[in-house]
């Protein structure tokens, strides 16, 4: 969704004026407006492709983007399945076809003749430098905050702190403390919120093979020996 695909009486020149999910955007907008309460937050994954259109959509959203290394990206999808159970493939050539279909996004195309399609691990990547350089372009239009998931797993409590002071409120001590409390020793399952976080984003080693790892590396290197070229340019 581009900014010429915004409309001021539906959202989205797609959509019927009077259809379901015009009513439902315009209530969100609605709610997110003028709705009493503090500070709203909504987590979305699928407006990193869509960062103009949100940006009529909901002028003066601030944008909160949580970054990850691709290497950690990819071990959580390997170690639970995900590019299969979440049908990733199909969504690859969805992807790779609006990249080489729009022109505004014919700057990533070099990026697919980089990788071997036969190989799911080099899928998902060419799909995380896609949509991580389509939000970095646009990102600078909003007010923003980046937050390191691994500065936030080794720095917990200073990067908690940038955070609220991005959203210019008050750092409580009862939060201070209870990060100390939760981050100080791991118990519980997988899912538990209490655990040593420091070694969190090192994972990756214990999941993806040498031969992995390397490829994810080279394709990097070479997507940023490009990317350095283009400023250059």
């Amino acid at each position: 969704w581009g900014a010429g695909d915004y409309d001021d009486l539906c959202y989205h020149r797609s959509l019927p004026k009077h259809s379901d999910e015009v009513s439902w955007l315009g209530a969100f907008r609605d709610w997110f407006y003028s709705a009493p309460g503090g500070v709203k937050v909504f987590k979305e994954t699928v407006f990193l492709m869509k960062l103009r259109w949100l940006n009529l959509y909901l002028p003066g959203v601030q944008l909160i983007y949580l970054s990850r290394h691709p290497l950690g990206i990819i071990s959580s999808y390997k170690k639970s399945a995900l590019f299969t159970a979440w049908n990733y493939q199909e969504k690859y050539q969805v992807l790779k076809s609006e990249v080489f279909e729009h022109p505004e996004l014919h700057r990533y195309r070099y990026i697919f003749g980089l990788i071997e399609e036969q190989k799911w691990v080099q899928c998902l990547l060419a799909m995380i430098l896609v949509r991580r350089g389509e939000l970095l372009l646009h990102l600078p239009n909003f007010r923003h905050h980046v937050l390191s998931y691994e500065g936030l797993c080794q720095e917990t409590e200073r990067e908690v702190a940038r955070l609220f002071d991005f959203m210019k409120m008050e750092f409580p001590q009862s939060v201070r403390k209870e990060i100390r409390h939760r981050c100080s020793a791991f118990r519980g399952g997988t899912y538990s919120t209490y655990r040593e976080t420091s070694k969190a984003p090192f994972g990756w080693a214990q999941v993806l093979n040498g031969q992995e790892k390397w490829e994810i590396e080279q394709i990097l290197l070479e997507v940023d020996e490009n990317e350095s070229l283009q400023r250059a340019a």
